[in-house]
């Protein structure tokens, strides 16, 4: 039995409440949102300060610890290189791109997007 000063720790890492993964859900979603939005704008006008905006929010956004139902995001990680293959219209990255989107309404609103933006940029054939 725990006394009430003890602390109930997971693989080192203080174990958090119910609560506060719901929050942490609630949080990371707005920030992707953000952070797709970022990325959006990037691809249309590929400018410096532009990727400077997207840099900030991948970061921002992988700052979220995980939440009830997602995982901490790793966005910033090889982002210069991921956003440079999209923007040469690499396929291979694209469909990597397009299939993280769930078939949820704000999912299905940036795949929609995005793929509309890769094929009038890239591809008129494309169908992911």
């Amino acid at each position: 039995m725990l006394k009430k000063e003890q602390k109930v720790t997971l693989k080192g890492n203080k174990m958090s409440d119910m609560m506060t993964d719901f929050y942490r859900d609630q949080e990371r979603n707005s920030l992707e949102k953000g952070y797709l939005q970022c990325l959006w704008d990037y691809l249309k006008s590929s400018t410096p300060k532009n990727f400077s905006k997207l840099e900030k929010a991948a970061l921002e956004t992988d700052g979220v610890q995980r939440g009830l139902q997602g995982g901490q995001t790793n966005y910033s990680e090889g982002l210069k290189e991921k956003v440079e293959k999209l923007k040469q219209g690499d396929k291979k990255e694209w469909n990597k791109f397009l299939n993280i989107f769930e078939a949820n309404t704000e999912g299905s609103k940036w795949y929609g997007k995005f793929k509309e933006l890769y094929s009038l940029k890239y591809d008129p054939s494309f169908s992911a």
